[in-house]
């Protein structure tokens, strides 16, 4: 087995949609499970939007349940969110996300980065891929909202 060593994860998404209707979507609970885990069943949804507030987002997919939670660090409306990310698959492997909205053109960046312990280049594009799909998706709901 390979020593996990500290990885960053840097995405980039621009979305047609209005600066605090992009943010508002990172933290309402039905807006998450609408866009987060398009793939999964969302089972529970839980949020404590505050600085040091938990969440809890419980999923199953193919038989399979999840749960995806953390604490948010600092939370800047409508420019900034920071938390932290664990998974029940992999508890020990908690990461620190940082999420930045920069609206210009009527058009919204998001600016998304990760620090996580992984094991290997195929777990980092794993992640990659995932959070960029998770994007594409907060994309495309916020076209047809």
């Amino acid at each position: 087995m390979t020593d996990s060593k500290l990885q960053k994860i840097y995405l980039s998404k621009t979305i047609a949609a209005p600066l605090e209707k992009v943010f508002d979507h990172w933290l309402i609970p039905t807006f998450v499970g609408n866009w987060m885990f398009e793939d999964d069943k969302v089972l529970e949804l839980a949020n404590e939007v505050k600085p040091r507030g938990n969440f809890s987002f419980k999923v199953s997919n193919g038989g399979e349940e999840k749960e995806y939670s953390g604490e948010y660090t600092e939370i800047r409306r409508p420019d900034r969110l920071a938390f932290s990310w664990t998974s029940s698959s992999n508890p020990e492997r908690e990461s620190q996300v940082l999420v930045q909205f920069q609206y210009d053109n009527n058009k919204t960046r998001v600016k998304f980065s990760q620090r996580v312990n992984l094991d290997s280049d195929q777990d980092i594009e794993h992640v990659k891929d995932v959070w960029s799909r998770r994007l594409n998706a907060l994309s495309e709901r916020l076209k047809l909202a």
